[in-house]
């Protein structure tokens, strides 16, 4: 997915959307760097679906919705839709970090709210 960017930007793309993906909430401006440093053109219908969800907290995502997210943004980087339960284990192997601690896409579900915390209910 990054293999044509010199080692250090690799891992460096890699293990910043991999902090944000198994993170608590969507960053769109650490995937408009990662796409910056990663040097690609993007398109911008898909960049403005994720931005809808910018700075959203996971666990306010209906579930699976997150999971879903997470192979939208990577697919910024693959040229085409990132499926099945390998991609994180794979970008976190790119970042340097244990591809055995990544979550698998099925426990990319929603963390329970922090006490206090406003919900779209309120």
């Amino acid at each position: 997915m990054l293999d044509a960017l010199d080692p250090f930007r690799r891992r460096s793309v890699a293990l910043a959307l991999y902090r944000m993906l198994t993170g608590h909430q969507y960053d769109l401006c650490v995937v408009n760097e990662a796409v910056r440093a990663a040097g690609l053109d993007v398109d911008r219908g898909a960049v403005a679906a994720l931005r809808l969800h910018h700075c959203q907290r996971y666990s306010a995502m209906p579930e699976g919705f997150h999971a879903q997210l997470a192979s939208q943004t990577l697919s910024l980087f693959a040229g085409r839709p990132v499926l099945g339960d390998g991609f994180l284990k794979d970008l976190a192997t790119t970042a340097g970090l244990r591809p055995e601690d990544a979550p698998a896409i099925g426990l990319l579900v929603p963390l329970p709210s922090l006490e206090g915390e406003a919900t779209a209910e309120a």
